[in-house]
C-alpha cells in the first residue's frame, strides 16, 4: 500500500556537481585552497613538533656507559652503545681500548653509513649504574630486528628466536622482550642481534628499565587494548560485509567492510597478537599479515570515499592506488620478506600524497554541501591525522603513537555514517515500494476490468454455443423423422416388380437418403462433443469380445456394399488367450466404428482390413482400405472439422461426396481425450491406413476364461455347474436350505463351521456362498474374508457371489461395514421364493461376466412354465416395449435430454430381461449410467437386441418342432 508518511526528499549522494570545479565562484575557489593549505601547515607542524619533542629529558649513554643520578623510573637506555659488527662477542671479549659505538635506537640501514648495509649480525653492550641496588627492576626491549640473545652480568636471561651468522642459521622472531633483572646496582647488558629476514636491523626502539610490576601492567594494558581494537575491526568488517550481501547493497558498504577487515588484520600483525593466539605462529606469516593489512586497509578506505563521491573525487589516482595495493598484497603472499618489505616506505609516502589530495577533495565536498559531507570529511581528517602520526612514529620522529585511537574513532564514526546511509537507502526503498504498489494496484484494477470483460464474453460464447446445440438438436429431430419414413418407403419399394430404370432411381434415392442420415448422425455426435467436456469412464473389457462385437455390427454394412470386412485376431504381447484392458470401451468403440464406416463409404472394390495389436501399454488399431486414397495436401487438415479427404470428380458418384467431414474430427477428439493419437498413411489411388494408438492399462480378468459366441456353448452352461456352499451350525437349517437349492437346479455343499467351510473351499471351486453370521469358531464376515484371501493367495481370480444369512439383518444389529462386503443378505427364516430370487440374481451376474447373451436354461424354464403361446405373447409384448423405448431414446438423444434417455434405457433394459436378453440389458445399463451417449451407442444396442431376439424366437421355434415331432 502507498505510504503517505514518507515525505523525506531523497537526494542522490552521487548527484553531479552543479558547476565544474574550475568554474566555481572565486570566493569558493580561494576558500578551498586556503583551508587545504592550513591543514597542510598543521600536518607539517605536527611533524616538526614530533621532531622537537621526541627525545625525553633522560641522560643518554656515553661510550657504552650510563650512570643514573637518581632512582627516577622509567629510563630509556638511549645513547651510545658499544657495538661489534659481524661479531657475536661476550662481555669479556669486547675490546677495552677505542671500541666502536652506535646510537640506540637506530636501524642499521638508516645510519647513513655504508658499513652497516642492513642484513647482518652484531653485538651491543652497555654498562648501567644505578644510585642504589634494586631487586624489583625489569627490562623491556621492543622492535628489535630480527633475532636476539640478551645477557645481564654474564648470565643469559632471554632468547628471541635464534641468532645466526647467515640466513640459514637464523630463526627470526618478532615480539617484545620482557624479562626481570637480578638484584644489583651495576648491570652489564649485552645483546647479540642478527637480521637476515628483513631489510632493517638493530634496535629500532631503546630498551626501557622500569619496575617489573609497571612493565607487566603496561604490557597487559597494551595487549588488552590492541586485542579489543583488532576484534572490533574484524567484527565490524564481518557485520558490514554480511549486511552488504544480505541486503544487496552497493560497493560502498563492501569497501567499508573490507577496510575494517584488513585494518583488524594489520593490528594483529603490528602488535604481534598472533603469538598470544599461537606461540609457535610463523614469523613469516606474521609479516605477511602486517603488510597485507597495510596495503589493503588504506586502499579500501580511499576507494570507499571515491565511490561515495564519484563526481568530486577523481577515480584515476584512487583506483590506481587501490590496484597497487592489491598487487603489493599478491607479491607479499608469493615472495619472501626481503623482497616485499622494500615497498613499505614508497607506499607510506604514496599514502601521504593521496591523503593530501583527498583532503583537498573533502573541502570541496563540504563547500558544495553534498549529502553526508560533514560526517565523511570528519572521518577523512581523522584518518589522515592517524596516518600522519603512524608515519612519524615509524620514522622515529615522535614517541607518541595515536594512530590506534584515531583508527578507533574512524571505525566508530564510520558505523554511524553507515547507519545514516542505510536509513537513507531504506527511505528511498520505501518510496520506490510505494510507487510500485501504486502501479500494481492500477494494473490489478485494469486486469480485473479485463477479466470481467472476458467473463462476459465467455458467457455470451457459452450461450451462443448452447443455442447452437439446441438448434442442432431441433433440426436433427425434424430431419430424422421424415427421413426415417423416406428410407423405410424406399426399402418397401424394393422387389415390387420395378423396371430397371425405376430400380436404379430407387437405389440412388436410398443411397442419398442414407448419406443424409449419416450426416445427421455425425452432426449430432459432433454437437455432443462440442457442447461440453465429458469425463472418460474406466472399466475393464476383454479385447477379443469387444472387437468381435464391432465386427458383427459393421459386417452387415460392408456386405450390403459387396465388400469383405476382414477383422484379424488381436495380437498380444507375451499373453495367451484373453486380453483384458482398462479404459472407456464405449468411446473407443465409437472412434473405431467411425474409421470403419468411412472405409466402407469410400471403398468401391477390394476389401477392408482391421488389425489389432497390444504392445508396451499401447493398443494399436489399424483400419486399411483399398479406396481412392487421400491427396498429400489434405493429409494435414483431414482431422479438422468439415474437411473431406476423398472426393470424386464424378458428380453422379454420391458414395464419395456424401458427408460433411465430421467423422474423423470426432475420432480425433475422442482419441486425444484418451491420451492417444490418430495417424494416417495413404497414397493416392492406392488406399489408406488409419491407425489409432491409445494408452490402455492391462488388467487381470475377475473371471475364468469363458466363451462368447456359439449357441452350443450356451447349452453347456446349466445351473448344476454352479456350486453353492451353505455354512450354518444348525443341521436342520442346513438341510432346509440345501433342499431349496437342489430343487432350483444348483449343486449344494453343506458345512457346519468355519474350518469345515475352508476345507470345502480348498477341495472344490465354489461359486455362491451362503454364510450364517454366527458360527461356532468365527463369524460370517470374517469367514468371507478368509475365503477371498485364499483365492487371492492361489492367484486365482475367482468370481464369488456372497449372501449373508442372519436373524438380525432387519433390526440393524450388524455393522454396515460387514454388511457392505456381501453381494446380498437373507433374513432368517429364509423364504424359498426370496432364496430363489437371490440365486437367479447370482446366475445373471455370472452370465454377464462371461459375456453370454441368452441364458438358454432360464429361458427354457420360463417357456415350460408359461407355455409356448404364453412365451410368444411375452416376446411380442417385449418387442413392442423395446420399439417404443428405442423411439424415445433417439428423440431424447437429438434433444440432448439425458434424463429421458436414461429412463428409456431403463425401460428397455427391463423388457430385455423378461426374455433373458443379457447382452442387450448390459448395453442398456451402460447407456443408462453414462453421462453422454452417441448415435453409435444406440446402433450397437439395436444390433444386440436384434441378435438376441432372433435367438429367442429360434429357441421357441425349435421347442415347437420338438413338441410336434413328439
Amino acid at each position: 500500500m502507498h505510504n503517505d508518511n514518507v515525505t523525506m526528499k531523497i537526494t542522490d549522494v552521487n548527484k553531479p556537481v552543479p558547476a565544474s570545479y574550475w568554474e566555481l565562484p572565486k570566493g569558493r575557489y580561494w576558500a578551498i585552497h586556503t583551508i587545504t593549505a592550513l591543514l597542510l601547515v598543521v600536518m607539517c607542524w605536527s611533524m616538526l613538533s614530533g621532531i622537537l619533542t621526541s627525545r625525553p629529558e633522560n641522560i643518554a649513554a656515553t661510550n657504552g656507559t650510563l650512570v643514573l643520578p637518581s632512582d627516577t623510573l622509567p629510563v630509556a637506555l638511549r645513547g651510545e652503545w658499544h657495538f661489534a659488527w659481524h661479531q657475536l662477542l661476550s662481555w669479556e671479549e669486547f675490546p677495552e681500548s677505542s671500541p666502536t659505538t652506535i646510537p640506540v635506537p637506530s636501524r642499521w640501514n638508516r645510519l647513513g653509513d655504508d658499513s652497516y648495509p642492513g642484513p647482518g649480525y652484531g653485538t651491543y653492550s652497555l654498562q648501567l649504574t644505578l644510585p642504589n641496588e634494586r631487586n624489583d627492576l625489569g627490562l623491556k626491549i621492543k622492535s628489535i630486528y630480527r633475532a636476539a640473545s640478551v645477557w645481564v652480568n654474564g648470565e643469559p636471561i632471554k632468547q628471541l628466536g635464534k641468532v645466526g651468522t647467515s640466513e640459514e642459521s637464523e630463526t627470526p622472531r618478532d615480539e617484545t622482550i620482557l624479562v626481570p633483572l637480578p638484584a644489583a646496582k651495576t648491570f652489564n647488558i649485552l645483546i647479540q642481534v642478527s637480521s637476515f629476514h628483513h631489510i632493517d636491523g638493530g634496535m629500532a626502539k631503546a630498551p626501557i628499565i622500569d619496575t617489573w610490576e609497571n612493565l607487566m601492567y603496561e604490557e597487559r594494558i597494551r595487549v588488552a587494548g590492541t586485542t579489543v581494537l583488532s576484534i572490533s575491526f574484524l567484527t565490524l568488517g564481518i557485520f558490514v560485509l554480511f549486511l552488504t550481501i544480505s541486503s544487496r547493497m552497493d560497493t560502498v558498504s563492501l569497501l567499508l567492510g573490507s577496510t575494517f577487515l584488513f585494518g583488524g588484520l594489520r593490528v594483529l600483525g603490528v602488535e604481534k597478537l598472533f603469538f598470544y593466539i599461537d606461540p609457535e605462529f610463523s614469523v613469516e606469516w606474521l609479516f605477511k599479515a602486517e603488510y597485507i593489512g597495510m596495503f589493503l586497509s588504506a586502499s579500501s578506505y580511499l576507494m570507499f570515499l571515491q565511490r561515495l563521491f564519484p563526481n568530486d573525487i577523481k577515480s584515476l589516482p584512487i583506483t590506481g592506488q587501490f590496484y597497487l595495493g592489491v598487487i603489493g598484497s599478491v607479491l607479499t603472499l608469493l615472495t619472501p620478506p626481503l623482497f616485499y618489505v622494500h615497498f613499505r616506505d614508497p607506499w607510506i609516502w604514496l599514502n601521504m600524497s593521496t591523503i593530501c589530495y583527498l583532503i583537498f577533495c573533502m573541502i570541496r565536498i563540504v563547500i558544495l554541501r553534498r549529502d553526508h559531507a560533514i560526517q565523511v570529511a570528519a572521518l577523512t581528517v581523522m584518518f589522515a591525522l592517524a596516518a600522519v602520526n603512524e608515519t612519524l612514529f615509524y620514522a622515529r620522529l615522535t614517541e607518541t603513537r595515536l594512530s590506534n585511537w584515531g583508527y578507533v574513532f574512524v571505525a566508530v564514526s564510520s558505523v554511524f555514517f553507515l547507519g545514516a546511509r542505510i536509513r537513507t537507502l531504506i527511505t528511498a526503498a520505501m518510496l520506490r515500494r510505494a510507487e510500485l504498489q501504486q502501479a500494481v494496484d492500477t494494473s490489478t484494477h485494469e486486469l480485473k476490468l479485463r477479466l470481467d470483460q472476458l467473463e462476459e464474453a465467455r458467457s455470451e460464447a457459452q450461450s451462443a454455443s448452447y443455442r447452437k446445440s439446441e438448434l442442432m438438436a431441433i433440426m436433427s429431430h425434424e430431419v430424422r423423422t421424415p427421413l426415417g419414413g423416406l428410407i423405410g418407403a424406399l426399402k418397401l419399394l424394393q422387389g415390387n416388380n420395378l423396371s430397371l430404370k425405376q430400380e436404379k432411381l430407387r437405389a440412388s434415392a436410398e443411397a442419398a437418403s442414407q448419406s443424409l442420415l449419416d450426416i445427421v448422425n455425425d452432426a449430432l455426435d459432433f454437437s455432443s462433443l462440442d457442447a461440453k467436456e465429458k469425463a472418460l469412464k474406466s472399466e475393464p473389457f476383454e479385447l477379443g469380445r469387444w472387437l468381435g462385437a464391432i465386427e458383427s455390427l459393421m459386417t452387415i454394412s460392408a456386405r450390403d456394399k459387396g465388400l469383405p470386412l476382414i477383422v484379424q485376431p488381436p495380437q498380444f504381447e507375451q499373453v495367451r488367450g484373453e486380453m483384458w484392458l482398462q479404459g472407456d470401451q464405449q468411446r473407443l468403440r465409437q472412434a473405431l466404428i467411425n474409421l470403419i464406416h468411412n472405409a466402407i463409404k469410400f471403398t468401391e472394390q477390394g476389401s477392408i482390413t482391421v488389425s489389432c495389436r497390444y504392445q508396451r501399454g499401447q493398443l494399436h488399431l489399424a483400419v486399411t482400405d483399398t479406396g481412392p486414397g487421400i491427396p498429400e495436401e489434405k493429409k494435414v487438415s483431414i482431422f479438422q472439422s468439415f474437411v473431406q479427404g476423398k472426393q470424386s470428380n464424378n458428380a453422379n458418384d454420391t458414395s464419395r461426396t456424401r458427408g460433411v467431414g465430421l467423422g474423423l474430427a470426432i475420432t480425433h477428439e475422442i482419441v486425444s481425450r484418451m491420451g492417444g493419437r490418430v495417424s494416417l498413411n495413404s497414397q493416392l489411388h492406392h488406399g489408406s491406413c488409419f491407425t489409432l494408438d491409445v494408452p490402455l492399462e492391462k488388467v487381470t480378468p475377475d473371471t475364468a476364461k469363458s466363451n462368447q459366441t456359439s449357441s452350443a456353448d450356451y447349452r453347456r452352461i446349466t445351473r448344476s455347474d454352479y456350486k453353492v456352499l451353505v455354512v450354518d451350525d444348525d443341521p436342520t437349517n442346513t438341510l432346509y436350505l440345501s433342499e431349496i437349492i437342489e430343487r432350483a437346479g444348483f449343486t449344494c455343499i453343506a458345512a457346519h463351521s468355519g474350518q469345515e467351510a475352508l476345507d470345502q473351499t480348498e477341495a472344490q471351486s465354489i461359486n455362491i456362498l451362503i454364510l450364517d453370521y454366527h458360527l461356532p469358531d468365527t463369524n460370517g464376515a470374517a469367514l468371507h474374508q478368509q475365503i477371498l484371501q485364499y483365492y487371492a493367495d492361489q492367484a486365482c481370480h475367482h468370481n464369488l457371489y456372497a449372501i449373508l444369512l442372519s436373524g438380525n439383518i432387519d433390526n440393524g444389529f450388524l455393522p454396515d461395514k460387514e454388511l457392505n462386503q456381501f453381494d446380498n443378505t437373507l433374513q432368517k427364516p429364509a423364504r424359498p421364493s426370496t432364496l430363489c430370487q437371490l440365486l437367479d440374481s447370482a446366475e445373471r451376474q455370472f452370465l454377464l461376466a462371461r459375456g453370454i447373451s441368452i441364458n438358454l436354461s432360464a429361458l427354457q424354464e420360463t417357456t415350460e412354465l408359461l407355455g409356448q403361446s404364453g412365451m410368444q405373447r411375452v416376446v411380442q409384448a417385449a418387442t413392442g416395449s423395446v420399439a417404443e423405448s428405442f423411439r424415445m431414446m433417439y428423440s431424447a438423444l437429438e434433444e440432448q435430454d439425458q434424463k429421458t434417455l436414461a429412463a428409456s434405457a431403463h425401460r428397455l433394459r427391463s423388457a430385455a430381461l423378461t426374455i433373458h436378453a443379457s447382452q442387450t440389458s448390459q448395453q442398456a445399463k451402460f447407456i443408462e449410467e453414462a453421462n453422454d451417449s452417441f448415435i453409435r451407442d444406440l446402433q450397437m444396442l439395436e444390433m444386440f437386441w436384434e441378435k438376441e431376439l432372433a435367438e429367442v424366437r429360434q429357441l421357441i421355434t425349435r421347442q415347437q418342432e420338438q413338441t410336434t415331432s413328439a
